[in-house]
């Protein structure tokens, strides 16, 4: 009998030791929603674009799914809060931008679409540094107008204590987001595509 209820008070400890690793593994730090910066929206404006639709973004077939769910810096995981996507982030954050200078229009029959290429966050003692990469493209109907790929990078001090670290890795990785989007705005093809005149 006693050894009967050792057994199902062994059987009870093991499951909630099971439950409590399943609850840290899920457990994650999610980036801010993204809100539009003075800079892009400005660049927006000046540029006197036609409205655009934003489509379809995803993560490079060709790469790890991985890459595209979690980052780690200092092993702690780092995830989107849009679909756990940061390809659905990135989406996101062309979305908000295009949106504040009033050019987001879903009806628009030009529509773009991305694909993020590269994902990289790493915060160690010392230096952090992070990376991203995406391809644009900007379709008229069955037609692209408009296809190019664009890098960011950001390197960084990366203090010994652990939560100024995560700030500042946080920090630096979402505003890469922004920068990313800047590089496309600039692009004289882009506004070529999306002129009022075209």
């Amino acid at each position: 009998m006693k050894s009967k209820f050792f057994r199902a008070i062994y059987t009870i400890l093991l499951t909630v030791s099971a439950l409590q690793v399943a609850g840290c593994a899920s457990t994650s730090t999610p980036l801010n929603l993204p809100q539009a910066t003075h800079e892009n929206v400005t660049t927006l404006r000046l540029l006197q674009l036609a409205p655009v639709a934003v489509g379809k973004f995803s993560f490079d077939a060709s790469g790890p799914l991985s890459a595209d769910q979690f980052v780690y810096p200092r092993g702690t995981p780092v995830a989107s809060l849009h679909n756990g996507s940061f390809a659905q982030h990135l989406r996101e954050v062309l979305r908000v931008e295009l949106d504040a200078a009033a050019l987001l229009d879903g009806r628009a029959p030009l529509i773009i679409e991305g694909v993020l290429l590269d994902n990289e966050l790493n915060a160690p003692i010392g230096k952090g540094n992070a990376k991203l990469r995406a391809k644009f493209t900007i379709k008229d109907g069955a037609n692209t107008i408009y296809e190019q790929t664009f890098g960011v990078d950001s390197a960084w001090d990366s203090p010994m204590y652990g939560v100024a670290a995560m700030s500042t890795a946080m920090k630096e990785y979402q505003s890469l987001y922004h920068k990313l989007i800047a590089r496309l705005f600039a692009d004289p093809a882009f506004k070529q595509a999306l002129s009022k005149q075209g």
